[in-house]
């Protein structure tokens, strides 16, 4: 097997990479590794429980440690819990669990409530049932989501998505359309086997218990094809001989292979041309049957049908502020968001809900906690109207405020957004640009624009140009004409623009920017600048600006005139981002951990330190709050970016498919959902799908009785750390507003001159 680098999409100011590219056998034994040193852990936890030093020596350490601050040693509060944490770690689990990042995370926890934390340390060691988990839990930090949690979330994205499967392309209304108009047939199986294929049913049939899901569905679509009017028609004995499972080994047959076998089997019914007959409505009776036997397994008590993304009085809309924001920065913050939260209230009515206070995000809990407050079952979907949380929820505050790993665990179930600025007229500003950019009058043309940077000689841009942007924006260009032959009325004629990868350079990406030129959506694929913890100004400013093709690639130094930085853009006077949605895909473009996270996911590392606090990304924040118009929302990725998130390996042992095509339908989703007006929240449904079906089959892949696969291994872990870290900056219930035809749009106004 070829040894394929993996490359990061982020470069350093001397022109070196962040991380260097590696093969997936140099990833997997870090995994493994990782794996291994937990184990230890284990171990080491359980023989310090049974150490009465161990206690002994801690209270040595408060003793002697009080004692000398009040004999007047000049100690700072925060070095004296750093010498706690550091000491706590040495002592039980050796020099190298006191790495920089476990020793500051620890003094933080501590720093929270002493007392309580101490008096829980000293309980776990005196209670006689003590377990090594309850000592890492209170010593080290832990990951946002628990593996038990990962196949009850894969259960429920499959059902919410498999719902509106059914809601949407096979319902009474949709075979009515089809029966109507043959121009829309083949439209509609293009996109019913999509959304099919995204269903992660591969991932539940790794899981023992739901091995035969393929085999038992087919017995309700076979009954019903049999049954129906069109029995003995050619087309139809062909479909039921390709699915009579007495051939084949139905287990061992995947999803895709079913999926391929209706798209085949109906293709010659769906052509303009078509002459056998059909009857549409037992068709598609029959297919949601099978859909409904599918999802029958994932179903559980009392669950509810999805309310529909499309409208905020049936999702709802909620924002949430920290609980201990001050009353005066609450009071502020909420009054420069007055127009956005009226206009939101207006629209989601009796689900709209503002979580502030004592029902705000209390620090230190997780998304499961915060939901079992308000009675919100998080193994459950969104279900608004029964719990009073809202589906579209943005978060206020910064990622210290409010940290990433909330923003992950409450993204499995419901969109989630963030909002994160320096001062309240910025707040003001995107609060305005946001409600221009909804009423009546506003239309945009209707273009999508896509900037493919590459540098010489750096391979991890060739990828992204290559393997990425070109084949997301042609196959989402050749879906949106057959759609628009089909019928013109439901959707704009949109113009999907690729940049030359050789015209990619900074100036002519502002020149995009401008107002008469900015598009409805931007999609950019560049390297994220990245700097060092210590270098604390530069960071905050300029990590994750996107590198673009002015750079001349690996050695390099990287000048700031060869990205662009938030600094730079709100620079320029004739920027206006109004109306537009982008999404960068670069490493840090929407911002960066305290902690690095690719340590982090290994179990047991020392957790290095990356950033002095958690931030949001200086250009995303600039975007969001340009004063003559600011853009609807910008996604993009906390920590690295990598090649494997969308470009499979060549050769794939294990799991036999390769995951290229996999891995764009994520993003060609995605951005076919923004195309089609669906808020953003819902568009990015996908990467929250495929996160929790990656963290399924990753736990499978560890437990498996042989062990992984060393290279499935890579894959999984790569492209389930990578899926998690797509955040939503901005509200996740705008959506793209365009005009028919280019000629009707409306001209972008400079909002800040129209108000003067």
């Amino acid at each position: 097997m070829t040894e394929t680098p993996l490359y990061f999409n982020g470069i350093k100011p001397d022109g070196s990479y962040a991380l260097p590219p590696q093969t997936p056998k140099a990833l997997a034994e870090h995994i493994l590794e990782g794996r291994e040193q937990a184990q230890k852990l284990a171990e080491q936890l359980e023989r310090a429980m049974k150490s009465t030093d161990k206690l002994v020596g801690l209270v040595k350490f408060l003793v002697e440690r009080s004692l000398a601050w009040l004999d007047g040693a000049e100690v700072s509060r925060e070095a004296w819990f750093t010498a706690l944490a550091r000491h706590l770690l040495t002592m039980l689990l050796g020099d190298e669990a006191a790495g920089v990042g476990q020793v500051q995370e620890l003094a933080r926890k501590l720093q929270e409530d002493p007392a309580r934390k101490i008096e829980m340390l000293v309980r776990v060691f005196l209670k006689p049932t003590s377990t090594p988990q309850e000592l890492k839990d209170l010593l080290l930090p832990q990951k946002p989501e628990e593996a038990g949690n990962y196949q009850e979330n894969l259960w429920q994205l499959i059902q919410h998505d498999g719902l509106a499967i059914g809601r949407e392309l096979l319902g009474a209304e949709k075979a009515a359309e089809l029966e109507r108009m043959p121009a829309a047939r083949a439209v509609w199986l293009a996109r019913l086997c999509q959304q099919l294929r995204e269903l992660p049913i591969e991932s539940l049939r790794v899981l023992s218990n739901s091995n035969t899901i393929i085999t038992d569905s087919l017995g309700p679509l076979v009954t019903k094809l049999q049954a129906s009017p069109d029995a003995g028609s050619p087309w139809l004995t062909q479909l039921l001989r390709d699915l009579n499972p007495t051939p084949r080994m139905w287990k061992s047959f995947s999803w895709f292979g079913l999926i391929e076998i209706l798209e085949r089997d109906l293709t010659p019914i769906v052509q303009v041309e078509a002459t056998q007959p059909v009857s549409w409505g037992p068709l598609l009776d029959a297919l949601n049957a099978w859909l409904n036997s599918v999802l029958g397994p994932t179903k559980r008590a009392g669950l509810v049908p999805w309310a529909d993304p499309l409208k905020l009085e049936e999702a709802g809309w909620g924002v949430i502020f920290p609980a201990a924001m001050p009353s005066n920065r609450l009071a502020a913050i909420q009054q420069a968001l007055e127009p956005l939260l009226k206009w939101r209230k207006k629209q989601a009515g009796d689900l709209y809900r503002v979580f502030d206070g004592k029902e705000g995000y209390i620090a230190g809990e997780d998304a499961r906690a915060f939901l079992r407050r308000f009675h919100a079952d998080p193994s459950h979907p969104a279900n608004p109207k029964e719990t009073g949380v809202p589906y579209y929820l943005l978060l206020v505050g910064s990622p210290e405020e409010i940290p990433f790993e909330f923003q992950y665990g409450l993204d499995v179930q419901y969109a989630v957004g963030r909002i994160d600025f320096e001062t309240p007229p910025d707040y003001a500003a995107y609060a305005r640009s946001v409600v221009a950019a909804e009423q009546e009058a506003f239309r945009l043309a209707p273009e999508a624009l896509f900037f493919p940077v590459t540098n010489p000689g750096d391979e991890a841009t060739a990828l992204s140009a290559e393997h990425l942007i070109k084949p997301v924006a042609e196959r989402v260009e050749k879906r949106l004409a057959v759609a628009r032959a089909a019928d013109q009325s439901k959707l704009p004629a949109w113009n999907i623009r690729v940049i030359p990868p050789e015209e990619t350079q900074r100036a002519r990406l502002l020149e995009l920017l401008q107002r008469d030129k900015a598009p409805a959506l931007l999609f950019t694929a560049s390297h994220g600048m990245q700097f060092d913890a210590d270098n604390l100004d530069e960071q905050r400013k300029y990590q994750g600006a996107l590198v673009c093709a002015d750079w001349r690639g690996p050695g390099q130094p990287v000048s700031p005139d060869c990205y662009l930085s938030g600094e730079a853009l709100a620079a320029q006077n004739d920027v206006n981002l109004l109306g537009t949605i982008a999404f960068l895909f670069a490493c840090y473009g929407a911002g960066t951990p305290r902690l690095d996270d690719y340590y982090r996911q290994a179990f047991m590392d020392k957790g290095e330190v990356i950033a002095e606090r958690p931030f949001i990304a200086a250009l995303p924040k600039a975007m969001l709050s340009l004063a003559r118009g600011g853009a609807l929302a910008v996604v993009g990725h906390i920590e690295r970016v990598w090649s494997l998130s969308y470009l499979g390996p060549e050769e794939r042992r294990g799991l036999g498919k390769a995951r290229r095509d996999e891995h764009l339908a994520v993003f060609e989703s995605a951005v076919d959902r923004l195309l089609h007006g669906y808020p953003v929240g819902a568009a990015m449904d996908y990467f929250g799908s495929r996160y929790a079906a990656l963290s399924t089959e990753l736990t499978a892949a560890f437990d498996a009785f042989n062990g992984p696969d060393e290279y499935q291994l890579a894959e999984l872990w790569t492209a389930n750390h990578d899926a998690r870290g797509y955040i939503i900056l901005g509200d996740p219930a705008v959506r793209l507003k365009v005009a028919p035809t280019p000629a009707a749009a409306t001209p972008r106004q400079d909002l800040r001159l129209s108000t003067d």
